[in-house]
């Protein structure tokens, strides 16, 4: 029962604070409304002395303030305030020398005295005022600016743990993104060496080709050389078959002539000019036999030589 009651006084506690921070039940969305906001410049202690403009805001109680850079690039306020200051027992007043000044103190919490200035008196009485009813706040809500704060700094933590995430995923995703481009770039260059090989292999069996049609065209024009000189050959050889039957056809009617004469004077012995004629008729025939025996050895010369 104790943990349980714990628990309840835990959860209404986080209310409250939820409540303080303006966010909705339903959708956790930030609903803040204001008594005052605006800008002020607060003044430096320490080393660093002089006037730093700030965002100043007073909610249900609360002083809370900003770096004023925020405001310039569209930061909601309520995201992660510089500090809180609970405005429930504190002192404020306006600088009778300078009502322009308005002057902060709180008697409980060490450091908390501020020194602030408006652009005007009548901005600073409005801050005077709006800080004044926001001093009506109970103790309780101190105890939830500290829940403020902690919960604001935890969502600061938490978008700093995101921003981390998305960081280092973009990391990833270019470093993946390099190593696709290296691996694009070898893609390339390898399509680039093969293409250079296949031009050299395509320009090599180009003059292949060239050289190849060169020796078929000599080759051709020798054909054809030796088709005309075979088409010479055989005229040529079909008129000396053809002197040769006519030659042989003359010989036939001299070698008859001479067998008719010689039976027609059988008892007349062989003159000197029968022997000659003979002679020659013998070595005529030798010679047109030599001369066609020639001519078939060079047409089978020939025609081995075309086939």
């Amino acid at each position: 029962r104790g943990a349980r009651a714990a628990m309840e006084d835990v959860s209404n506690f986080m209310s409250k604070a939820d409540k303080l921070l303006g966010l909705d039940d339903a959708t956790g969305e930030s609903k803040i409304l204001v008594q005052k906001a605006g800008f002020l410049h607060r003044q430096q202690a320490g080393k660093l002395k002089g006037w730093k403009k700030l965002h100043f805001v007073v909610k249900d109680g609360f002083l809370l303030w900003y770096n004023s850079a925020n405001d310039d690039k569209g930061i909601p306020f309520d995201t992660k305030p510089k500090g809180v200051l609970p405005l429930g027992g504190s002192i404020a007043s306006l600088d009778p020398k300078d009502k322009r000044h308005l002057e902060i103190k709180h008697p409980d919490i060490a450091g908390a005295n501020f020194r602030l200035r408006a652009a005007d008196v009548g901005e600073a009485t409005d801050w005077l005022v709006a800080i004044e009813g926001g001093k009506k706040a109970t103790w309780e809500n101190a105890l939830l600016g500290n829940a403020l704060v902690e919960k604001m700094k935890t969502t600061g933590t938490k978008l700093e743990e995101e921003k981390e995430a998305a960081f280092q995923a973009l990391q990833e995703k270019a470093a993946r993104l390099e190593k696709e481009r290296e691996q694009a770039g070898r893609l390339m260059q390898r399509d680039a060496e093969r293409q250079t090989a296949f031009r050299a292999k395509l320009e090599a069996e180009k003059n292949r080709t060239k050289e190849l049609e060169g020796k078929r065209s000599s080759i051709v024009e020798r054909l054809t050389k030796e088709e005309e000189e075979s088409k010479n050959a055989a005229r040529q050889r079909l008129s000396v078959e053809r002197k040769l039957a006519e030659a042989e056809l003359a010989l036939e009617k001299l070698e008859e002539a001479m067998i008719v004469r010689s039976t027609n004077a059988p008892q007349r012995s062989m003159t000197r000019e029968d022997t000659e004629v003979h002679a020659s008729v013998t070595a005529l025939r030798a010679f047109f036999e030599a001369r066609a025996n020639e001519q078939a050895i060079r047409a089978k010369a020939l025609y081995e030589r075309l086939v």
